[in-house]
């Protein structure tokens, strides 16, 4: 599995000029703890292994982000306690293991993902108005930033930097990752997050899954509303998230067709659906639980 790791390095570095023989490039990582940090890490780990200099933002509360001799980590203070961060992660686990019919099933995990969109927020909040270290960021030369944009934080920092930016992900709440490249997703046949539908439709599970993208876009109106106001205010201009996440110049795609119906991509979309496979370990309960089903 570790040839997905260096097709995202790869990626990175030809993209914007760092893989060369003379100078190494500077990468900024806006990082955030749990799974987003654990697909960004081997990446990062090759990019150090290659000459690149790297330095990490992360959050002081944190389960998996430590202090590296392999590269610069800048924390900053969060509000959230350690407590309240394990509790979110055990319960969220908890909840993926947890057989409900399929209403309550969005219901639970939209609740899940809304104690989880807290802490993010105060994470995104305490970062951009902590000024010293901006400002310690707007000294510096980057010469691209490295995100999941799970996290908003990430792209309104790069847009502030005015940086390119490379994003790694599995996929985004309400598809706005296909809406941000204006990649089709015809309603049809590209199923929707959480709807437990086919690539093959019958004319009543379309019309569900039409449902199901009513329901995820107003969620998402929701979700998204107070990063929007904050990148407006930062970046000291009207912006919206779709359009924050439109200026990325690669999109690293932690799945592949084995995993998720095939569907439209755009050119800069790169799949690496093995990275979170790097560090083999026998399966977990989830993973049974998922295998058994």
């Amino acid at each position: 599995m570790s040839h997905y790791v260096h097709v995202a390095a790869v990626t990175i570095l030809f993209s914007f000029g760092l893989l060369t023989f003379a100078d190494a490039g500077k990468v900024l990582v806006v990082a955030l703890d749990g799974s987003h940090w654990l697909s960004m890490r081997p990446v990062v780990d090759l990019l150090r292994q290659k000459g690149h200099q790297i330095v990490v933002l992360a959050p002081d509360i944190s389960l998996h982000i430590q202090v590296s001799q392999g590269f610069e980590v800048k924390f900053y203070p969060v509000s959230h306690s350690r407590e309240k961060l394990k509790d979110h992660s055990s319960s969220f686990s908890a909840e993926i293991l947890t057989k409900r019919p399929i209403l309550q099933k969005i219901q639970k995990t939209q609740q899940k993902m809304k104690e989880g969109a807290a802490l993010m927020l105060d994470t995104c909040v305490q970062l951009l108005k902590n000024r010293e270290l901006i400002e310690s960021l707007e000294e510096t030369t980057f010469d691209v930033v490295f995100i999941n944009p799970m996290f908003p934080c990430g792209p309104i920092l790069a847009e502030h930097l005015s940086v390119p930016s490379v994003y790694i992900l599995h996929g985004l709440p309400c598809n706005i990752e296909a809406k941000a490249t204006q990649c089709p997703t015809p309603l049809s046949y590209v199923p929707r997050g959480l709807s437990v539908l086919s690539d093959h439709m019958t004319f009543l599970q379309r019309l569900q899954n039409f449902a199901a993208e009513i329901g995820a876009g107003f969620f998402c109106n929701i979700l998204y509303a107070t990063y929007q106001q904050m990148a407006s205010e930062f970046l000291q201009r009207e912006v919206n998230i779709q359009e924050l996440l439109s200026h990325a110049a690669i999109w690293l795609i932690s799945s592949d067709f084995i995993h998720d119906y095939p569907k439209p991509v755009m050119p800069n979309m790169v799949f690496i659906g093995g990275i979170n496979c790097v560090q083999r370990k026998p399966l977990n309960q989830c993973m049974q639980f998922f295998n058994q089903e």
